[in-house]
């Protein structure tokens, strides 16, 4: 004989597990949006389409989604993005009078900013986990 509730009890813990994930995947395109303009900041700079090809990107992959910062996504662009990250060039003019502009302005960007906005992020899955489960709770009174 099954439990009386547990059904309830498993759609209530499935929608709050919804919740959190969907929160997740929302914190991560707001840290993805801080690391691109942090790292718009350091990127060296000749003519400005490197900083101009910077681009936040959300795939969905399986049930879920990816989310990535990217420069220069195809063909010359691409390339001339990773030789600008890797440091395979001399700084010009702009670029010097740029602050820790050059290479791994990228990389240096996601180390800056990634553990001050999962702190963030924690907060806010925490939130709408918390959120959910108040709906359902309410949603349950009201039946």
């Amino acid at each position: 004989m099954p439990v009386r509730g547990a059904e309830a009890v498993r759609k209530s813990l499935s929608s709050i597990r919804k919740a959190g994930v969907e929160a997740t995947f929302n914190e991560l395109e707001v840290i993805a949006v801080g690391v691109l303009a942090r790292s718009d900041a350091l990127a060296p700079e000749l003519t400005g389409e490197l900083r101009l090809s910077g681009e936040v990107v959300t795939t969905k992959r399986g049930t879920g989604r990816e989310v990535a910062v990217v420069y220069g996504r195809s063909g010359p662009s691409k390339d001339y993005a990773l030789v600008q990250h890797e440091g395979f060039f001399n700084p010009g003019p702009i670029t010097r009078t740029k602050p820790g502009a050059g290479r791994k302005y990228l990389s240096r960007a996601y180390a800056e900013q990634v553990p001050k906005l999962l702190r963030e992020m924690g907060l806010g899955v925490k939130a709408s986990i918390a959120k959910a489960a108040k709906r359902r709770a309410l949603s349950r009174r009201g039946r």
